[in-house]
């Protein structure tokens, strides 16, 4: 005789006893972080700012250079936000002060112990545009669901199969996710996921 918790019914009746209260749970467990001794409280000397576009990025440390500001670290934050950390607190001030980077930067800011960027820069790989759809609309339009394009490369990659394209997005969760192009009458499943790396 089959016992009535070893049965197929019990299986598919999951969770036993009609009870649900596991998956809550661990469905709303958050993990709690004490305020304390961070990192970023130990900076008094800096400041954050949001460069106007993706290419501004590498060049930052140049065009602070290029006006006078010198012995400062930079520490990325996320999207288009970089920390600038000057080591004398006279050199943070004049920098928040100074009109002549403004081409450069959207926004300026005293550095914020709670501040998270809302966006984030993140590559993502696209597999299975045919051939004959290669082209930056096409990218542009199978990404607009989560953001822009922030860059984009001139040239195909050895693999033509597959593309990475990097976009500015405010989606905070990991893509992964099928869509179906057309192109010509002809139907199209192409696959975009997040970039490891």
């Amino acid at each position: 005789m089959i016992s009535p918790d070893n049965s197929y019914a019990s299986v598919v009746k999951w969770p036993p006893n009609g009870r649900g209260d596991w998956i809550k749970t661990h469905v709303d467990d958050i993990l709690v972080i004490p305020s304390g001794d961070f990192i970023v409280e130990k900076r008094k000397c800096d400041c954050l700012v949001k460069v106007r576009d993706f290419y501004s990025l590498p060049n930052i440390r140049m065009l602070c250079y290029d006006e006078g500001f010198e012995d400062f670290d930079l520490r990325y934050a996320g999207g288009y936000w970089v920390m600038i950390e000057f080591k004398v607190k006279e050199a943070c001030t004049n920098f928040m002060t100074y009109d002549g980077l403004n081409h450069w930067f959207v926004e300026k800011q005293e550095r914020d112990r709670n501040f998270t960027p809302l966006e984030r820069l993140v590559s993502r790989d696209i597999e299975g545009v045919p051939l004959h759809a290669l082209s930056k609309d096409a990218f542009r339009r199978s990404l607009a669901k989560w953001g822009y394009i922030a860059h984009l490369d001139d040239y195909l990659s050895e693999d033509v199969y597959k593309n990475q394209i990097c976009i500015l997005t405010i989606f905070q969760g990991i893509i992964s996710e099928d869509i179906k192009i057309k192109v010509d009458d002809l139907v199209f499943t192409i696959h975009i996921k997040e970039a490891s790396g």
